[in-house]
């Protein structure tokens, strides 16, 4: 063995030492406390989308996006988290959300909103598909800031107080003062304003309604994000747990295992349903073990089989397994 083998392998010890030491520290959740914070994503995610529901332009976004998935033209798997039996379903339910969704582009109707947010809700939507949502108009928010900046410092340098500024830039105040700053400088103020107004026109919404929306769909993410990142803290030793078990059956490191096995965590956490009753690692472990063997049967193999094909086959076999059982001789091919 050489010295830097040696070397590597003492410093993937210490890395898995520190690691498993850090985990060790992150408090375990009471059934009670599992049932909180799942019910703090799953309301953080339905009051999201009813802020988001509210923008016309985040409608008209999100109709996009459906419209590209029952037409083929988006990978269904990149926004939703399902199984291939659960395909027809779900392709079954975005049609008849698309029919709300379109109405709601026409005419902004709270109960409609309501009713298509909680039904976008309990669908199985990525977690990252929320932020994708999201971060549009979190980056607009800081364009829109920027502009309002550029424009209160011009009028600050000309002599508008920042009061005057903040009630009457976005109104048609008529206010001596500020009528004479605009006819003074008009150049300026109509470059000033198009660019806010253009905004307005983008997004189908007033400055100060979507500046107030937006600061709520910031609240609801990081409620969101806060009750996952716990759940997610709070069960990775379960991880650490069901990866161990496999670590005398592969020489895969075992930081690679947990690495697979907080994928399986984090889609438990994503499609956990508080009210069936069960704890969540009971249901979690299943995952984890899923990602866990996904990984270990792609590592081991020359050619890549689907993991789909892999299950089939494990179906096969174990039907001829129960038909020898049964009948006291191999099945034929024909």
């Amino acid at each position: 063995m050489t010295t830097s083998t040696t070397f590597e392998k003492s410093s993937d010890m210490d890395a898995t030492k520190l690691y498993l030491k850090q985990v060790a520290k992150n408090k375990l959740l009471t059934h009670q406390q599992e049932i909180q914070y799942s019910q703090q994503i799953e309301n953080s995610k339905k009051n999201l989308l009813l802020n988001l529901f509210a923008i016309p332009m985040a409608v008209w976004e999100f109709n996009t996006k459906i419209q590209g998935v029952l037409n083929r033209e988006i990978d269904v798997l990149s926004m939703f988290d399902i199984e291939e039996n659960e395909l027809a379903s779900l392709l079954t339910s975005l049609g008849a959300i698309q029919t709300d969704i379109q109405q709601l582009s026409i005419c902004s109707d709270p109960s409609l909103c309501q009713k298509v947010a909680e039904t976008c809700a309990s669908l199985s939507f990525k977690l990252s598909f929320y932020d994708s949502m999201v971060q549009p108009f979190n980056n607009m928010i800081k364009d829109i800031i920027s502009a309002q900046g550029a424009y209160l410092r011009f009028a600050q340098s000309k002599g508008v107080s920042r009061e005057l500024f903040l009630t009457s830039y976005q109104s048609s105040a008529h206010d001596p003062a500020w009528q004479k700053f605009k006819s003074s400088h008009p150049v300026e103020v109509e470059k000033h304003e198009k660019l806010l107004a253009s905004f307005v026109e983008k997004t189908g919404m007033p400055l100060d309604q979507l500046l107030e929306k937006c600061r709520k769909i910031r609240a609801e993410q990081k409620s969101k994000d806060e009750a996952v990142e716990i759940m997610l803290k709070s069960n990775l030793r379960l991880v650490v747990s069901v990866a161990k078990k496999y670590t005398n059956i592969s020489q895969t490191p075992i930081l690679d295992l947990i690495q697979e096995g907080n994928i399986g965590l984090l889609k438990a956490i994503e499609k956990f349903d508080w009210k069936l009753g069960f704890r969540f690692s009971t249901y979690a472990t299943w995952w984890i073990k899923q990602c866990v063997l996904k990984a270990l049967n792609e590592h081991h193999r020359i050619i890549r089989i689907p993991a789909h094909m892999s299950d089939l086959a494990k179906k096969v076999t174990r039907a001829r397994a129960e038909f020898v059982q049964n009948n006291g001789f191999e099945p034929s091919v024909r």
